[in-house]
């Protein structure tokens, strides 16, 4: 399996404290966290963007997708399967947070370095209380983007 963190042997929780060290290096204000079913499933910041006013970021973690991908991939390597779904369910939590923590270094990075602004990062997630501004969008049928102009890119 060629993906990055599936056997992560990090507990989820300790990645999480990780992620939150590298937000507030980025400025954060306040985190908090979504749990259910005991588990975390959303890191929730307050962060001040380019414009100095407060912004809500809900950077979520899909902890059982992970878990359909690592089974799919599991049966279709094992010809006579020993573990079962549910056993990947730790795992997967591993894997989902791993990879969001390696995401949230890179664009802390890409802000610190000014290469991109709070906004250009973490547009899709900023969050009303109720949904992100990719669900927003997603609601709408991504109808809030004009239609692409004919010839925009043009070859050479």
């Amino acid at each position: 399996m060629n993906l990055k963190n599936y056997t992560s042997g990090i507990a989820a929780q300790t990645t999480i404290s990780y992620i939150e060290t590298y937000l507030i290096d980025a400025g954060a204000t306040g985190i908090m966290k979504e749990i259910k079913d005991g588990q975390v499933v959303a890191i929730i910041f307050e962060m001040l963007d380019e414009r100095g006013s407060k912004r809500l970021v809900k950077l979520p973690a899909n902890v059982v997708q992970v878990q359909e991908y690592l089974w799919s991939e599991y049966l279709a390597s094992h010809v006579r399967p020993r573990a079962t779904k549910e056993e990947m369910l730790e795992q997967a939590g591993r894997t989902a947070w791993k990879i969001m923590q390696d995401w949230v270094q890179i664009q802390v990075s890409m802000i610190k370095l000014r290469q991109m602004s709070m906004l250009q990062v973490f547009l899709p997630y900023i969050w009303d209380g109720q949904k992100t501004y990719y669900e927003y969008l997603q609601g709408k049928q991504f109808k809030a983007l004009p239609a692409p102009q004919a010839n925009v890119i043009e070859s050479e």
